[in-house]
């Protein structure tokens, strides 16, 4: 590592004169008279921008004739640049790098500081000296992290490693000092150097830093020191910067902190954000390599530990190991001298290692350790689970972490390599694999597998004729399965894109027109509904059952909302306009068209009752009718034109109820 030397703060970087209005003076780096500058409105001081700093300047361009030839502020819109970068003339990077902020002062450039023999045609002539107008408005420093001066890099002491910077959630080690200007402006130490642990960006655990060490560390690489001066302005009505920094006694206005990142540990999320893979041991030779799925791999050791959720909510570093498990929760521990070997993909009865490892497992390299945590819905549920070998248990609904050691692996074949009677059989475990977590009714898992099942069923034009009709089967019973199991965890514009993929292999399948109709109902997509509904009674069956009752669904899911719209908007709107065309041109219903309606909502109520409403989808994902319900039971949505009010003071005797509840006709008239 490069060490830089650090800049002498007493030591002041103007080489210039100081400001003096209306004298001239050479200000090009080199003194050869290429830039010579006359202040003609003093700024104010102290700093001025540097190398890399965004500014900000009005400016005027005339030739030494006089002629105007640019003006933004003629157009009222100020030039923004960057000093040093090569974006402007060279007479502007340096000139205007001596400027103060509020300054205008006017500099002429000779050509070679301008647009040299070529000019810039028509407006500049080859070989032009030219005269600038310039007022430095205001400039943002690169060195400026918060924008406000609030948190400054000073100066970088070493030089780090690599291009990577930490992000928000790693788990960092920094060492830092902390030093303050006395009332002389000399610089003393206030607090010697001390190493601490800390999670980037993390509101709860600031790691015994500052915040604005925080917002500093994602600009570090590897090994970098750099100073910083970190400010309180919040006597100003901004931000106090040293928030969370209680060490130093009395309440200083500015401290200068001299940070290393000494190194940090990736964290990645994993089981949809709620847990997390931290790797917490390099390994030895770098590789880039890692398991796939179908890999088997060899761990040198395994440990489990379990615990509540406070336990392991704080992904960060309590110590050098960046575990955040401790040996009081641990309830597993593989033996040294066998390792444990896994293959990721599969389902091992009663397997220590969970399914939902699997994705953390896939992002480590052979001779990482990593720290895997699972929530626990994730890894044993309610049930929990006990390990035979030590005679400890994972009490139910418990956090897990796995804290693995990968010691070698032995990856599967790509999809891209295998034939296509290899992705066939891979596609079919992994259906069998979900099978047997949609009959126990996890239905994420069993997702998981199906998703990626449907990786291995795409058509390549390589494969044989009977090989590509089992490839397209499979990939319908995919599409089918992973409908299945997102209805059931209530992912209604997942079933529907699924449906539709599975429509796209079969134009006709039932099942896929059942299960998007069923989606498009519940996401209130009810002209959807209706259209795909039509497509199973016109096309697929006509006394379709199960549509049937569907059918029926949908119109109490129509007249319910029907019925909350009114309310909603019953006194901001006509009456009318909470109905279709078709539904405004129409006579109102009379006496009897209403009490014909009521009956029909009577009839479906009582096949509710009776156990013959919407079908519901079984483990295997076949339909089965659901269980009888009492009236009590029937939802406030269920009631369709007032049927269950009608029940209750239609038929005030027991018998008729019990007859309805059979699913007997009856009329109200009758009655």
């Amino acid at each position: 590592m490069a060490i830089i030397e650090e800049e002498n703060d007493e030591e002041e970087a103007n080489s210039e004169p100081e400001q003096v209005l209306n004298v001239e003076f050479d200000c090009s780096q080199k003194k050869d008279g290429g830039i010579v500058k006359k202040i003609i409105k003093l700024g104010t001081g102290p700093s001025r921008p540097e190398s890399g700093d965004e500014v900000t300047v009005h400016y005027t361009g005339r030739l030494l004739d006089g002629t105007k030839f640019d003006s933004s502020v003629d157009r009222g819109d100020p030039f923004v640049f960057k000093i040093g970068l090569g974006q402007v003339i060279k007479g502007w990077d340096e000139g205007v790098a001596g400027m103060y902020l509020g300054e205008k002062c006017v500099l002429t450039c000779r050509s070679e500081y301008a647009y040299g023999k070529r000019g810039s045609p028509p407006t500049i002539p080859a070989d032009a000296t030219l005269e600038f107008e310039v007022e430095l408005l205001g400039w943002k420093s690169e060195n400026d992290l918060s924008g406000d001066g609030g948190v400054v890099r000073v100066a970088k002491v070493i030089e780090g490693e690599g291009w990577e910077n930490p992000k928000k959630g790693d788990s960092c080690e920094v060492s830092f000092e902390v030093s303050k200007k006395d009332s002389d402006g000399k610089m003393c130490k206030v607090k010697e150097e001390q190493t601490v642990f800390m999670v980037m960006g993390s509101d709860e655990e600031h790691g015994g830093v500052p915040c604005g060490v925080h917002m500093a560390l994602k600009f570090f690489n590897k090994g970098e020191a750099q100073r910083l001066l970190i400010k309180n302005l919040s006597s100003r009505g901004k931000k106090n910067y040293l928030e969370n920094f209680a060490d130093i006694e009395d309440n200083n206005d500015e401290l200068y902190f001299t940070v290393t990142l000494k190194r940090w540990i990736r964290m990645e999320m994993i089981c949809g954000g709620l847990g997390s893979k931290t790797c917490i041991i390099e390994p030895a030779v770098a590789s880039y390599e890692t398991p796939n799925e179908g890999a088997t791999v060899v761990f040198s050791s395994v440990k489990v530990y379990a615990g509540k959720h406070d336990d392991f909510a704080k992904k960060g570093a309590t110590n050098d190991t960046f575990l955040v498990a401790k040996r009081e929760h641990l309830v597993y521990e593989s033996s040294e001298e066998e390792g444990y070997t896994f293959e990721i993909g599969h389902d091992e009865e009663d397997a220590v290692i969970v399914a939902a490892c699997e994705e953390g497992i896939q992002k480590m390299k052979a001779g990482e350790t990593a720290q895997i945590i699972i929530p626990s819905e994730f890894a044993f549920g309610e049930a929990g689970r006990k390990f035979d070998q030590t005679g400890k248990s994972v009490q139910p609904n418990s956090f897990v972490t796995y804290v693995l050691a990968l010691k070698s692996m032995e990856r599967a074949k790509e999809s891209w390599a295998m034939t296509g009677e290899e992705k066939a059989e891979k596609a079919e475990k992994l259906k069998l694999s979900g099978n047997t977590f949609f009959k126990n009714k996890d239905f994420t898992k069993a997702e998981a597998k199906y998703s990626q099942g449907l990786k291995y069923v795409e058509a390549d034009g390589q494969q044989s004729e009977e090989t590509a009709a089992k490839i397209k089967a499979l990939k319908l019973s995919l599409c089918l399965n992973c409908a299945a199991c997102a209805l059931k965890r209530q992912m209604w514009k997942k079933v529907i894109s699924l449906c539709d993929d599975a429509l796209k292999i079969e134009a006709l399948n039932d099942k896929a027109l059942y299960r998007k109709a069923t989606a498009e109902i519940e996401f209130e997509l009810y002209d959807d509904a209706k259209s795909t509904l039509k497509r199973i009674f016109e096309e697929v069956d006509e006394n379709h059952e199960e549509a049937r009752k569907l059918r029926q669904r949908l119109k109490q899911k129509e007249a319910l909302q029907r019925k909350k719209d009114s309310k909603v908007f019953g006194g901001m709107f006509s009456k009318l306009e909470l109905f279709t065309e078709d539904e405004r041109n129409k006579k109102p219903k009379s006496d009897e068209d209403m009490m014909r309606d009521t009956e029909i909502s009577m009839e479906g109520l009582g096949n509710m009752m009776g156990g013959q409403g919407m079908p519901e989808l079984a483990e295997d994902g076949s339909q089965r009718a659901p269980l009888p319900m009492s009236l009590d039971d029937l939802k406030e949505e269920d009631d369709f034109y007032g049927a269950k009010a009608a029940m209750t003071e239609t038929f005030p005797f027991e018998e008729e109820k019990l007859k309805l509840e059979k699913g007997e006709k009856m009329s109200l008239e009758s009655a």
